[in-house]
C-alpha cells in the first residue's frame, strides 16, 4: 500500500518543537511487522497491540501511516475472518 500521508506541527516555542519531533521519532521504533503485516503496537515496553484501543489507535496513526493504520483496524475488527487467521496472537486482551 502506497498512500502518501503526512501530519506536520511548527512553533516558534523551542521545546515544545524538540518534544514534538522527539515524540514522533520514539512513534516510528513502534512500527513492528506482525505476519508481514505493518501495526504500530502500544511501545512503553509493551511489544504487542491491545485490541480495545486499536480502533481509535488505528484511525489515528492512518494521518502518518495509512498501512498500520488500516492494519491495527483490522486486528479489532475480525481479522481471523479477513484472511489473517493468527491475528489474536499478537494482542494483549
Amino acid at each position: 500500500m502506497n498512500i502518501q500521508t503526512s501530519v506536520s506541527f511548527q512553533t516558534s516555542n523551542e521545546l515544545l518543537q524538540k518534544l514534538m519531533d522527539s515524540a514522533q521519532k520514539k512513534t516510528l521504533n513502534n512500527l513492528k511487522m506482525f505476519e508481514n503485516r505493518l501495526v504500530l503496537i502500544e511501545g512503553g515496553g509493551y511489544e504487542k497491540i491491545w485490541l480495545e484501543t486499536q480502533p481509535m489507535g488505528g484511525e489515528m496513526y492512518a494521518k502518518r501511516n495509512m498501512e498500520a493504520g488500516i492494519n491495527n483496524q483490522l486486528l479489532f475488527y475480525g481479522a481471523p475472518k479477513s484472511g489473517w487467521p493468527n491475528a489474536r496472537k499478537h494482542c494483549l486482551n
